[in-house]
Formats: structure tokens, C-alpha cells, sequence
């Protein structure tokens, strides 16, 4: 397969110890004298370094990513950054594969960065089905989300005036009730199950590629994830990235049923200033960085007027746009739970008190308009957090 694609370029096969005894190592074999010597990563960070030192590793025109997410972002990004080319063995179900961004850490900060596409993704069911069933139930939680990102969207496209485009959606739904229907069968060896969930990974992926951003698959509960990985230090529990947005995205769903199921809108208020805060709280570089979105996403005092008059005379209208593509939260509480997940921040090991402290202050990793923002303004997220486990 991977001649059809590369002929007889050497290719450098990239892995992590585990899956380099899994299926690295056949791999590398197969390829025949057109191996360059592996590199096998000991616990694979995704940052800047790591990608540096995979790129200067080797010279071969082609690199292999045999891994997961991790080592996926890192040789997308570090061919992308030598232009060389890459493909992919999935060692686990993730939306990453197929995606043109890495997600990597700079300068201490999670950051999704321009970057390209492998020439070909290549999953093995049967390796797939073999996954510790914790890697199955996380990659099936990181699909979970579409609905809270999907509301998120749509208020940013009304609040901030953003370009909302439905398309991905329509690939996300294609499998989502099937996906949802299997989960009590992913962690069984159910290959019918795996597949489904797989190609569920595969479209996730593709609308991001085809939108040329990740505004279609990473919101507010990504922001709490991402939240959690900078922040936790050594009192990180080792929870998987999937895991973390799965237990957000159920406090997400929770927080937009809340606002649009009540009978009476939410009265919105101009947003706090809260740069000299942040910046007290994070230090000058991060907090200048929070500050800065806070500013950008802050909802004025006549903005906030006029949003509380539209919604009184309109507020049944406007919030059933929205309900129609919402996914009830108890449901996805249900599929988790059927798959073995986990459903909240406590059973992943956080600090609750730390957990809901992510739950205030991810929005301002980023400057995209969401449910947080606008719970903010209404001067009820700090309630809401506070009842988070």
C-alpha cells in the first residue's frame, strides 16, 4: 500500500514504545529495504521540541506515523514544517487522522496549527478491536460533542457575527445514532462496531479539513480540556484527551439544556473586564493572552440591552433554532456510561474544585464566542460550576 503511494522512497516509520511491539515493528519490517531507521518516542509529547527533534531524527522524504493522536500531530507537523510527507497507521479510533491541523503545545499553550494531510490512513480492524477498551470509550466520547459545538456555533454566528456553516454537521450526523446505538458494543471486539466508529472518527476529521478549521470540532468543552492539560502540573491524573472532552461536553450539554429549556430567557449583562484578573491568576504572558480574548469576546452593554428586548418579544423562536440540533444530555450520559466511560470530572481522578475552576476560565484560551461566554454574561456560570463534580 504504501508503495502504491511513495514507490521506493525511504520512509522513516515514527512510534511510540507500546505500539512500536504492537505494530510498529511489522511495519517497519514490511517495508524492505526501503525502511530508514524507526524512531520509537518514549511517552510522545505533542510540542515543539519533540517535533523539532523528530524532523532533524532522520532524513527520509517520508515519515510513518504509527500511534495514535500524539505522534500523529507530530509528524504531521514535522513534515509539514520540512516538506516531507507522511502517512498514518492508526493505532487507536481518533478524528486527528484526517484533519490538515496538530494540536501542539507552544510556549506552554495548546494551540491548533496549520499544518497538511496524510497521503494515506490505514486502520486495521482487528488491531482496533484490540485497544485497551479506555482508548475505545475515549475516542468514542471525543464524537459526543457535536451537538454542544454545533449550539456553540450557532451563537457565535448571532453574538459575534461568525460564518456558521452546517455542512460538517450533516457528515457528523451520518453516523451519529448508529454510533451512539453500538456503544455498549465498541469495547467488546465487535468489528461492525469499531467500523462504524471509526468512519464516525474519519467524517469528524473531514469537516474540519474541508472547512479549513477546527471550528466545526472543537468548541467550549474542548477549551476545558485543553484547560486541564496546561493547568493540572504534576497533579494530572493521566486522563486521555477524548475522556476529558467526553466529561465536558456532558457539563456543556447540561449548561445550554439549562438556558434553552427555560421558559423565561436569560438576562445578559455587559461582560466584566476581567484582564487585571487573569493576568494576577496566570502571570503577564498567559494572562495578556486571556485578557486579550476577553476583551475580543466581550458583549457590550447595549449589545447585552438589545439581546434581552429581542429575546422577550422572540425568545420561543430563537431558542428552538437551536434545540433542534441539540442531543439531550442524558442520552449522551447513557451511551458513555454503556461504553465504559467516565461522566465526570472526579471520576477521571481531577480536583473537582480544580475541574470547575476550568469550567470559568477556558473561555479565554481561545476567541471563539460560546456557551460559556454567554452563561457569563448572564451571571450564571459561576452558579452552574459551582455544582460540578
Amino acid at each position: 500500500m504504501l508503495a502504491e503511494l511513495y514507490g521506493n522512497s525511504k520512509m522513516c516509520v515514527v512510534s511510540g514504545a507500546t505500539t512500536w511491539e504492537i505494530f510498529g515493528r511489522r511495519i517497519n519490517a514490511a517495508l524492505g529495504a526501503a525502511a530508514a531507521e524507526p524512531i520509537v518516542l518514549n511517552n510522545a509529547k505533542a510540542d515543539l521540541a519533540t517535533v523539532e527533534r523528530v524532523a532533524a531524527a532522520t532524513s527520509a522524504p517520508v515519515l510513518i506515523a504509527a500511534g495514535s493522536g500524539a505522534i500523529t500531530d507530530i509528524v504531521k507537523y514535522a513534515t509539514f514544517r520540512t516538506g516531507r510527507r507522511f502517512s498514518v497507521f492508526a493505532s487507536s479510533p481518533m478524528n486527528a487522522y484526517s484533519t490538515s491541523s496538530a494540536s501542539i503545545l507552544v510556549d506552554g499553550v495548546k494551540k491548533s496549527v496549520p499544518s497538511h494531510c496524510a497521503d494515506g490512513l490505514f486502520f486495521e480492524l482487528k488491531t482496533l478491536a484490540a485497544c485497551p477498551p479506555r482508548l475505545l470509550a475515549s475516542a468514542f466520547a471525543d464524537l459526543l460533542c457535536r451537538s454542544c459545538i454545533q449550539i456553540d456555533w450557532l451563537l457565535a454566528g448571532d453574538f459575534a457575527g461568525a460564518d456558521y456553516r452546517a455542512f460538517p454537521f450533516h457528515l457528523a450526523e451520518c453516523d451519529e445514532a448508529d454510533l451512539i446505538a453500538a456503544a455498549g458494543n465498541l469495547t467488546s471486539g465487535d468489528h461492525q462496531s469499531i467500523a462504524i466508529l471509526v468512519r464516525a472518527c474519519i467524517a469528524n476529521g473531514l469537516g474540519s479539513l474541508l472547512l479549513k478549521s477546527t471550528a466545526c470540532n472543537s468548541r467550549c468543552e474542548h477549551l476545558i480540556s485543553h484547560y486541564l492539560d496546561m493547568f493540572a502540573g504534576d497533579a494530572h491524573p493521566g486522563s486521555l484527551h477524548g475522556e476529558q472532552v467526553g466529561v465536558a461536553t456532558l457539563a456543556m450539554m447540561r449548561l445550554q439544556e439549562q438556558i434553552l429549556q427555560a421558559d423565561q430567557p436569560p438576562q445578559l449583562h455587559a461582560s466584566a473586564d476581567r484582564g487585571t484578573q487573569l493576568i494576577a491568576r496566570y502571570g503577564k504572558r498567559l494572562g495578556s493572552v486571556f485578557a486579550q480574548n476577553c476583551t475580543t469576546k466581550a458583549i457590550s452593554a447595549p449589545a447585552a440591552a438589545q439581546w434581552n428586548r429581542r429575546w422577550q418579544d422572540d425568545w420561543d423562536t430563537w431558542r428552538s433554532r437551536l434545540r433542534k440540533v441539540m442531543l439531550p444530555a442524558a442520552k449522551a450520559e447513557q451511551a458513555l456510561r454503556a461504553c465504559g466511560g467516565s461522566t465526570s470530572a472526579s471520576q477521571l481522578g481531577f480536583d473537582p474544585e480544580f475541574f470547575r475552576r476550568a469550567v470559568r476560565d477556558a473561555m479565554y484560551l481561545r476567541n471563539r464566542f460560546g456557551i460559556l461566554d454567554l452563561a457569563a454574561s448572564a451571571r450564571m456560570l459561576e452558579q452552574f460550576a459551582s455544582r460540578l463534580q
